[in-house]
């Protein structure tokens, strides 16, 4: 703990200079307690009252209404104000009609209209602070100024009328609005107030707010006293006192400010006891101020400062993104290595706009055809390809050969509010360049309407998206559905390198030493064969920490649901950790893992915010390695299944309560947590066989409470499919059988729910989507029973009736690969070579010569097979 005397030049500099560091990140946040506004006065004859004061005020209730012995009252006169608060509270329905006139007219006097600020309350109110909390009930820093805005307990927030205000955060509610309902809870005076309205649902964003600065942004006490307001903040069912332990003091500070008025203070040192109090609130520095004059005079060279400061905007966001230099300088080989496990190292440096390129990397065969496209130019293309195919490598490549551009360049799990996007896609003669998961899927679908894109194309611009190769079928539907000029072109980025990329990468890494590529082997797999000799001379394995001897060994739940949002969003904000209660699991997380070149598998990522609720991101460097963690430790023990499906469950139910006023929103945000392909990836076979039997645990969790959402059932029929395949695998066919049932009365009663909502958006896709998804069950169906001949040719004819106004089409059974591809043949030869199916009396036979004749090209005919009987 640093204690700084202000009346010593050296220290005020310092402590002036404390301050400045973190106002110019935006970062410091005043909690202002009564000893701010005490003794002020208002319009109405009255005084602000101190704590001593309203403590006075509030025994005298209690001693005139209670009925208590003087015993009992001689000890109640003992408490702090809240622990007397509890009592008045308790004796209130006692006090007679004129007593409660007498207590209204005193709130009303002493806490209202307050016009007249004292000199050093001006000076600390002109300082730009991004938004206040206040322990206080009165109105002095809403009557200073039209530009603060109060928010309080239990009431909504006016988003539009509030959203160039500075927001004050009113904890302990508001004397005006007490006075206008006569309810208590706008008065909040007692500790069981206090932690009632906190933990009130109702108040859970304001709770979220306070959390999120004392983790992640620097705190400024001015006016707390210790044993009273202190004591009550940081009450522990608010886990305040958690928050403060885990900040880094290099970053962050919690600055106290101690307004000491005797006369030998300034002289005298600051008690030990005090810092033994402070410390227990995490107290970083102390200020010592002795008189109003001296506090004017600090806080007005903060204003000055701070009105030079430009205010965190638009514009300010985007150019955090843009103008990036690229460092393709040649590295040793540890440090090449490095870039192998760590995906994140390439925007290690992206705060002062640089972007650091391996040596080993290979431009692709695809570059120039995105090169020449985007040069014509045209508005939007999509980069594409599965996991660890070299997506942003690409889009980074193309984002050099354009640096005559105005680029941008945002990288994986980098968020943009609609506002900013907007402003973004008006950059003239600009390059907007996706990373994967940059984007939400509500955003792209914007960007790809036809007004839109006649916009950026007239700005002679071009967005850059990149996209996993699950939802690229879906893109491409929403973009020719909706632009009938224009082509869809999507740059497919392969797994496996051509043979001139091989034989370029292959040179380049045999420069650094490292093993040699082989031929048709997909990058991934080259790092998992590879795995020892790529960490040879590196510390590098020190980051994989085994899952059940270190990293989940210890507050299981919690950690695993923080690598699932890590593994999936890359990027969390400090409040979005807190609303998930993950982010203690975070940080236990950091500890646990030894720093390797200055950044770990999980870091914290403070250059990221300005203004904003978070002072920092809590960042996934090494998406590789935290995959590796959570499908070991899906492997190694059956109950861990358990967890790991209940950690699925937790993430739903908190963004159920965070959008429990918007469905939309919060199927929006939960599709990436219950998406198929997604749970695969985390999950991987190469370290966890049995992931079929996870998803299936995971899937039937989640269902209660995802029972009515389409999407959800169509991601199980899914799961439950690739289970069946599985199963077939193992000739196990009477649970396949059990299996596929279940998957198709999941994808039946999805396409019944979506049809119900004939407005929704790509209402269209979706239920091609879901359609393409029944045809694959039936056509794995009629693998093991025929009797599901008749409905799948339904199902495969109506895919292609549905298309049919499309340019192209976005889903066809004669693109399938692996299993899809297999169980699509077998059906097939089945039409052309089985004529016993004729005999089904459900089939259609006109739609079997359709699909054939489409699938083979062969005017294909046979007639049903005429009744006996007839």
């Amino acid at each position: 703990m640093e204690i700084l005397n202000i009346q010593q030049k050296e220290e005020r500099k310092k402590a002036i200079e404390l301050c400045k560091n973190l106002l110019e990140k935006h970062v410091l946040i005043p909690v202002i307690g009564t000893g701010f506004s005490q003794d002020t006065q208002t319009d109405n004859g009255g005084r602000v009252p101190s704590v001593m004061d309203l403590h006075a005020k509030l025994f005298y209730y209690i001693e005139k209404y209670s009925g208590y012995e003087k015993k009992d009252l001689n000890a109640i006169k003992r408490y702090n104000l809240f622990d007397l608060a509890g009592i008045f509270w308790s004796i209130y329905d006692r006090i007679s009609e004129e007593g409660l006139e007498s207590f209204y007219n005193y709130i009303e006097t002493n806490f209202q209209n307050i016009t007249f600020q004292k000199e050093f309350q001006k000076a600390f109110l002109q300082v730009r602070w991004p938004y206040l909390f206040t322990l206080n009930y009165d109105s002095l820093i809403e009557d200073y100024s039209r530009d603060y805005y109060s928010v309080i307990p239990y009431d909504r927030i006016n988003r539009y009328f509030s959203r160039e205000k500075t927001k004050v955060y009113k904890l302990h509610g508001d004397a005006k609005k007490y006075i206008d309902t006569e309810d208590r809870k706008y008065f909040i005076l007692s500790r069981d107030q206090y932690i009632e309205s906190m933990m009130n649902d109702q108040n859970r964003s304001m709770l979220n707010e306070l959390l999120t600065a004392f983790a992640s942004k620097s705190i400024l006490f001015f006016g707390c006293s210790l044993s009273e307001e202190l004591d009550l903040l940081y009450s522990s069912q608010l886990a305040i006192k958690e928050k403060v332990r885990d900040i880094d003091s290099k970053q962050q500070a919690i600055i106290y400010i101690s307004y000491e008025t005797d006369e030998e203070a300034p002289t005298s040192s600051f008690s030990l006891r005090q810092q033994d109090m402070l410390s227990q609130y995490g107290v970083t520095h102390v200020l010592r101020i002795f008189s109003e004059e001296e506090s004017k005079a600090f806080f007005e060279d903060l204003a000055k400062i701070t009105a030079k400061i430009p205010q965190p905007g638009i514009d300010t966001f985007l150019e955090k993104y843009s103008a990036m230099q690229f460092d393709t300088s040649k590295m040793d080989a540890t440090t090449c290595r490095d870039f192998l496990f760590q995906e994140n190292l390439v925007w290690k440096f992206l705060d002062v706009h640089k972007i650091i390129m391996p040596s080993y990397y290979v431009n692709r065969l695809e570059l120039h055809k995105v090169i020449d496209f985007i040069s014509k130019p045209e508005p939007l293309c999509f980069i594409t390809g599965n996991f660890f195919s070299g997506k942003t490598f690409f889009l980074l490549e193309v984002a050099k050969y354009f640096m005559a551009k105005k680029v941008y360049i945002f990288p994986s799990g980098s968020k943009l509010t609609e506002r900013q996007l907007e402003a973004l896609l008006e950059k003239k003669n600009s390059l907007y360049c996706f990373d994967a998961r940059s984007l939400t899927t509500s955003q792209i679908k914007t960007i790809c309407t036809e007004k839109r894109l006649d916009q950026i194309k007239r700005n002679n611009s071009t967005a850059v998206i990149v996209i996993d190769a699950s939802d690229a079928p879906m893109y491409k539907y929403i973009f020719e559905a909706r632009n009938v000029a224009r082509e869809f072109r999507q740059f497919w980025i392969k797994s496996v390198f051509e043979d001139p990329e091989e034989a370029e990468f292959n040179k380049k890494i045999g420069a650094i030493s490292l093993p040699p590529y082989v031929k048709n082997e997909t990058i991934l797999d080259y790092i998992v064969r590879n795995q020892k000799e790529l960490m040879v001379g590196s510390e590098i394995d020190a980051f994989f920490l085994e899952p059940q001897k270190e990293l989940l060994s210890q507050n299981p739940k919690r950690r695993t649901k923080a690598l699932i949002m890590l593994a999936t969003e890359t990027r969390i904000p400090a409040k979005r950790g807190i609303q998930f209660r993950i982010d203690g699991a975070c940080n236990e997380i950091i500890t646990c893992c030894r720093k390797l070149n200055g950044a770990s598998v999980i870091e914290k990522d403070y250059s990221v915010y300005s203004g904003e609720s978070s002072g920092y991101e809590f960042v996934c460097n090494s998406k590789y390695w935290v995959i590796r963690a959570l499908s070991a430790y899906a492997k190694s023990h059956r109950k861990n299944s358990e967890i790991i499906a209940d950690a699925y469950l937790s993430i739903i139910k908190d963004y159920r309560v965070i959008y429990k006023e918007d469905d939309v929103k919060f199927y929006q945000n939960c599709e990436p947590y219950y998406f198929f392909d997604h749970i695969q990836t985390l999950f991987n076979q190469r370290w966890f066989k049995n992931s079929s039997a996870l998803m299936n645990k995971i899937y039937d969790k989640l269902l209660p409470i995802l029972s009515d959402s389409y999407q959800f059932l169509h991601q199980k029929a899914k799961g439950k499919l690739q289970i069946a395949r599985v199963e077939i695998g193992h000739r196990n066919y009477k649970k396949a059988r059990a299996t596929l049932t279940e998957a198709l009365l999941n994808i039946t009663r999805a396409i019944k729910l979506a049809e119900q909502y004939p407005k929704a958006k790509n209402i269209d896709e979706t239920l091609l989507h879901m359609t393409y998804t029944k045809g694959r069950i039936l056509i794995e169906y009629s693998y093991i029973s025929q009797d599901y001949i008749p409905q799948t040719v339904d199902a495969c004819y109506m895919l292609y009736e549905m298309q049919k106004n499309i340019q192209h089409d976005v889903y066809d059974f004669t693109r399938g690969t692996g299993r899809d591809k297999k169980s699509f043949e077998e059906f097939k030869q089945t039409l052309i070579l089985n004529s016993s199916i004729s005999n089904f009396d459900a089939l259609d036979i006109d739609k079997v010569h359709f699909l054939v004749k489409r699938w083979t090209g062969i005017n294909f005919r046979f007639e049903k097979r005429k009744n006996k009987s007839n």
